[in-house]
């Protein structure tokens, strides 16, 4: 938290030493788990970190090893997000194996920071933007579009992000299609899909952290303002070209108002002035199998709340062409004390107060410093064994 990180020096000693950073025990309550980290390599090109699995063997000792990812150091000196898919059924620890390549060729070594294990998913996309401060300030950039990825059904997409969106103080960060290899096989259009948008907050500390999420289902409403076309069929057919990705694009749906520039700043999503986006295409028609059937409601009242929540998303997300109105943001500046974290609620300024192990923030404003039960427990119980500790001893002295 205090701009420390985890180092292994590789320009000096032999080749192939280790160092070897190892968790704690974990105990998983789901199948699956995603390591989040951040690295850096300045060392050899021949540098290696590895990324192991100690498991336990049956007996109830972890002492079973599976090698999971080995990551290759490269001439980019720049911090790398990496995420790896542990998959542990049983107690376990992870480690990182740091491996010393050619110390002759190396000039630094290998670095890591921000370790965050979630049981969830890894993200299916990863796209990093260098330099977004400066994207921000030069306002002849439009558009930002991201290489193409793939979902785990087949399908191509990518990533739009428009840094100054008509000048309104927000980024649009939007969610398109791409012509891909596994076209022919595909269902087309893709319906009954869902698109997440993240935008990351990168704060060392993952209680801390708060990340923008969106998202939304494919639908055959979502269609194309100057033909009228599905804009999810295949993007060979509706999209445009690119010679970027040498592929099709198709038009891209998301939101205008994503996230503000002063949140950017006021918050950690640009560390080491890098912007991160994680995306994410899933197949969710088996749902439709889950859906509990609903009446029709006859109330006028209930009908125009519909219509209204309606009207208020159709403005909120729409093809590249909407406009929206610039929103002053309350959490700018920063209301809260004892660095709370301001959410917007609605276009009002929330607190979200910080715990730690001794003490906790309360208030409207995150102003008011608490001590937590136990600790008081603890304070006011060994005072009083103090105190009857004191009158033991004096009594013991009166008698002699």
């Amino acid at each position: 938290d205090a701009g420390y990180f985890m180092y292994f020096n590789t320009n000096s000693g032999q080749a192939d030493e280790v160092a070897i950073l190892e968790s704690r025990i974990l105990y998983p309550k789901r199948t699956q788990q995603c390591l989040q980290f951040f690295y850096r390599t300045t060392g050899s090109p021949s540098d290696k970190l590895i990324i192991w699995l100690k498991e336990d063997d049956g007996t109830g000792n972890i002492r079973k090893m599976r090698k999971i990812q080995t990551f290759q150091a490269d001439s980019d000196p720049n911090w790398k997000i990496a995420h790896v898919t542990l998959n542990a059924q049983k107690k376990f620890r992870y480690l990182f194996q740091g491996l010393k390549g050619n110390p002759s060729s190396s000039s630094g070594g290998i670095a890591i920071d921000d370790v965050t294990l979630t049981e969830m998913p890894c993200p299916t996309a990863v796209w990093v933007i260098r330099n977004f401060s400066k994207i921000l300030e030069n306002s002849s950039i439009s558009v930002i579009e991201s290489p193409r990825f793939y979902s785990p059904e087949g399908y191509g997409f990518g990533i739009s992000v428009l840094p100054n969106y008509q000048n309104s103080g927000y980024a649009r960060v939007a969610f398109h299609l791409c012509s891909g290899e596994n076209d022919a096989v595909l269902e087309w259009p893709a319906l009954n899909r869902q698109a997440t948008l993240t935008v990351l907050d990168q704060d060392p500390d993952v209680l801390k952290r708060m990340s923008s999420s969106k998202s939304f289902t494919t639908s055959k409403d979502h269609v194309d303002s100057n033909n009228g076309s599905i804009i999810w069929d295949k993007p060979s057919i509706a999209g445009r070209f690119d010679e970027s990705c040498n592929c099709h694009r198709s038009i891209a749906w998301g939101w205008s108002n994503f996230i503000s520039h002063s949140q950017m700043r006021r918050r950690s999503f640009l560390k080491n002035d890098d912007l991160i986006v994680f995306a994410e295409f899933n197949d969710i028609i088996h749902l439709n199998n889950t859906e509990v059937p609903v009446g029709p409601v006859q109330s006028a009242l209930t009908e125009g709340l519909v219509l209204e929540r309606q009207k208020r998303a159709a403005q909120d997300m729409e093809p590249i062409q909407d406009r929206l109105p610039y929103l002053p943001d309350p959490c700018e500046p920063n209301p809260c004390q004892n660095d709370g974290v301001c959410v917007n609620v609605k276009g009002k300024a929330s607190c979200r107060c910080p715990s730690g192990q001794a003490f906790f923030f309360t208030g409207e404003r995150c102003q008011s410093r608490q001590i937590h039960g136990n600790i008081l427990g603890m304070s006011i119980g060994g005072i009083a064994g103090i105190i009857v500790l004191t009158i033991v001893l004096i009594s013991m002295m009166a008698r002699r």
